[in-house]
């Protein structure tokens, strides 16, 4: 493909020269194969070079352009981070957006990488909407490492403490719904952020949904980590005061009663 993709940019080149939109369009498909074969100086530098062209001699094809961008931004971010993309990834979603309308594929494919920026840059509110627009089909398999990672990272901070609380507030919801979208409803830290939303959830007076999310998250983390992991073991006694805010007391005092010994005998109490 490679080769294929290689030969028809030189024949464009030689028949319509390096400013013609068939050549800048042939360099951003190598541009884009190159990425996924992780040659990103080459891609980069092609990908440059049909900017540069649609840029200069056709502006108005937007279509062409946010696919010149996108290919650029994925080349660039190996050596310089996602976050430093944020410009060329938005300007990309809002030339998919303008020339495709919200709802198409393409639109929604540059959706992916400029609401990955947004998170990375700390604009989490505004890269979660983004996100969450984005259907199941195209997370799955459009910059589907890159978000998760992004993902990841708010989670880390969290555990790491490098987050306050207002922060996590504003997007514990959001960034639960993307976790499970992107990196799958049993990853362990989508898992354990169901158990901080739960908290969160419960402390702000939703005990209904808290009680589903920390069941959920308890019964998963259970059957991943053991019974008697210090995560499991939180997470049920979370849910024990929870069924216990809700008037369930039998099953709130069976759970609070096997955390309270388990911890007991982690402490070596």
């Amino acid at each position: 493909t490679e080769i294929m993709l290689r030969q028809s940019a030189e024949m464009y080149k030689r028949q319509f020269g390096t400013n013609d939109r068939r050549y800048a369009n042939a360099l951003v498909n190598l541009s884009t194969l190159l990425n996924e074969s992780s040659k990103f100086q080459e891609a980069e530098q092609l990908a440059n070079e049909a900017v540069t062209s649609l840029r200069l001699h056709s502006p108005t094809l937007e279509a062409q352009l946010s696919r010149a961008l996108i290919a650029l931004g994925q080349a660039k971010q190996k050596r310089e981070g996602i976050a430093n993309q944020l410009g060329l990834f938005e300007e990309a979603f809002r030339l998919a957006k303008s020339y495709w309308g919200a709802e198409r594929l393409e639109t929604k494919q540059a959706a992916i990488p400029y609401g990955t920026a947004l998170i990375e840059v700390g604009r989490i509110k505004e890269g979660c909407a983004i996100l969450n627009d984005v259907g199941e089909v195209v997370a799955s398999v459009e910059h589907y490492s890159a978000a998760g990672a992004a993902i990841q990272r708010f989670y880390q901070r969290i555990g790491q403490g490098e987050m306050d609380f207002g922060e996590f507030e504003s997007a514990a919801e959001s960034m639960y719904t993307l976790g499970r979208k992107f990196l799958g409803p049993k990853h362990p830290q989508v898992l354990q952020s169901a158990v901080w939303l739960g908290q969160l959830l419960s402390v702000n007076g939703d005990s209904k949904t808290a009680k589903e999310i920390l069941r959920d998250a308890e019964k998963n983390l259970s059957a991943l980590l053991g019974d008697e992991n210090s995560r499991v073991v939180h997470a049920q006694a979370l849910l024990g005061q929870v069924l216990a805010a809700l008037d369930e007391y039998e099953e709130a005092q069976l759970l609070l009663e096997r955390t309270l010994k388990l911890q007991e005998q982690q402490l070596g109490i």
